[in-house]
């Protein structure tokens, strides 16, 4: 069997299994409410959700850049904002092996060919969202007034893995299989550790990596929030949000679906019902979150052609 045979049964399976996920949820929900929940969302609602998406990814790009920064790489922030939404576009309507972070380090490595800094700076952004992710998850809990036990086993199995691979990229570790070899992957890997531990001699850059990663998962749950007063269901106070929307997004993190599809959607139902919402209107929250963020990523289209054009005058 072929790799891209392989593939391409991997992301039909992946299809197939959000698709009966979310078949399976809409069934035991009310398929009429959530309909008309959706049908009756305030209109101008769609400003803030759409503001807190953007802020999100804005966060995001600035904090790449200070990692890129840190290696000696100096990018504009606006091309490292093309290039992030772009990589939006891919994941949620292109889903591929190659998704948000890969498209990332390709264009990188494309146009300003620095495929290790590309490589290490992508990585540590992301393992430092997920540390966040999970810290603004369990600071929720502290507060919230339902917490569900397995979500904090899970937001702080999340954490203490983030925590780890933290420290593992920023001390530049090879295994010791690759120390002495010169493979393309072991040469690749080496020069991957070697960008990463640059990053590690600029502890002022990591801080301020960590606080722009914190804001931005607290914008992705003010997005939730502004999507619950949209819908016209009872608001959350600040901690059940954060700790709701943090550990569904752990749960979309499971990669047997396409995008958290399905996932997510069991996420908020299963720790919105201890607080009073019918299944209906959990669904409805999650599902409009993702087709917010997808209709978002519809301007990475437009970057991606722009970003081609660029390469191609060049």
């Amino acid at each position: 069997m072929s790799k891209r045979t392989k593939a391409s049964l991997t992301a039909g399976l992946k299809i197939g299994v959000s698709i009966a996920l979310v078949v399976v949820l809409v069934l035991t929900a009310d398929i009429q409410e959530i309909a008309g929940r959706v049908a009756h969302f305030k209109p101008l609602s769609c400003v803030p959700v759409f503001f807190f998406i953007l802020l999100g990814v804005v966060l995001s790009s600035l904090k790449w850049g200070i990692l890129l920064k840190a290696q000696g790489i100096l990018i504009p922030a606006f091309r490292l904002f093309q290039y992030y939404t772009a990589g939006f576009f891919f994941n949620n309507f292109l889903p591929s092996s190659i998704g948000c972070d890969g498209i990332r380090v390709m264009l990188l490595k494309k146009e300003f060919n620095s495929y290790a800094g590309a490589a290490s700076s992508v990585v540590m952004e992301r393992v430092l969202a997920t540390v966040t992710l999970s810290l603004l998850g369990l600071a929720g809990a502290l507060f919230a007034r339902s917490p569900s036990r397995p979500a904090i086993i899970a937001l702080s199995g999340v954490f203490v893995l983030g925590v780890i691979l933290t420290v593992v990229q920023l001390t530049g570790f090879v295994p010791r299989a690759f120390a002495a070899g010169t493979t393309k992957f072991a040469l690749g890997w080496k020069n991957f550790a070697s960008a990463s531990t640059d990053i590690r001699k600029h502890p002022v850059y990591l801080l301020i990596c960590l606080a722009e990663s914190l804001l931005f998962q607290m914008s992705v749950a003010l997005a939730v929030g502004s999507i619950i007063f949209g819908l016209g269901l009872p608001s959350l106070p600040l901690a059940d949000l954060f700790f709701v929307s943090s550990a569904s997004s752990v749960v979309a993190m499971i990669p047997l679906g396409v995008n958290g599809y399905g996932f997510r959607e069991g996420g908020y139902i299963y720790l919105l019902a201890p607080l009073g919402y019918a299944a209906s209107g959990a669904f409805s929250i999650s599902i409009l979150f993702a087709l917010f963020v997808a209709a978002y990523s519809l301007l990475g289209a437009v970057f991606w052609i722009t970003i081609q054009r660029r390469m191609r005058r060049r």
